[in-house]
């Protein structure tokens, strides 16, 4: 049976997050996944062709007579889905499931720590980028400091 991760201290614990971070990164490149966040990325940001002129007209053909231009529908269909996503702001309330005073004293406590985190730490500001990076590479988290 494998011993669990965190009872290790100091450098054991560093060495096998390490392990654990690397083989994570080899399996993302190895699947393909990275080349899609890649390929994403570059469509979201609208630099699907490498700009060496700086235009957005492209000189293209054989020998430039036609020209290329860029329309980015696929940032405009995300931006939309996330528009979608992140219009209604959750309603977080907190609610004891029993009826006394200790409950109840608990439940306001969590409210308050709630709102807290809304208005001043700016949670909705966290979870609105983290719905666009879900939309964009298919995956978005959102961690505490």
């Amino acid at each position: 049976m494998e011993e669990y991760s965190f009872l290790k201290t100091g450098e054991e614990l560093v060495s096998e997050l390490n392990k654990n971070i690397h083989a994570h990164w080899e399996y993302i490149v190895r699947t393909g996944i990275f080349k899609n966040w890649v390929k994403n990325k570059k469509y979201y940001e609208n630099n699907f062709y490498r700009q060496t002129q700086g235009t957005d007209i492209l000189d293209s053909g054989e020998q430039g007579e036609m020209k290329a231009v860029a329309f980015n529908h696929f940032r405009n269909v995300c931006r939309h889905v996330i528009n979608q996503l992140t219009a209604q702001v959750p309603a977080f309330k907190i609610s004891a499931a029993n009826t006394d005073v200790e409950s109840r004293r608990a439940s306001e406590i969590g409210d308050a720590i709630v709102n807290y985190y809304l208005k001043v730490k700016r949670l909705n500001k966290h979870m609105n980028r983290c719905a666009e990076r879900g939309v964009v590479y298919g995956t978005g988290i959102v961690t505490g400091k």
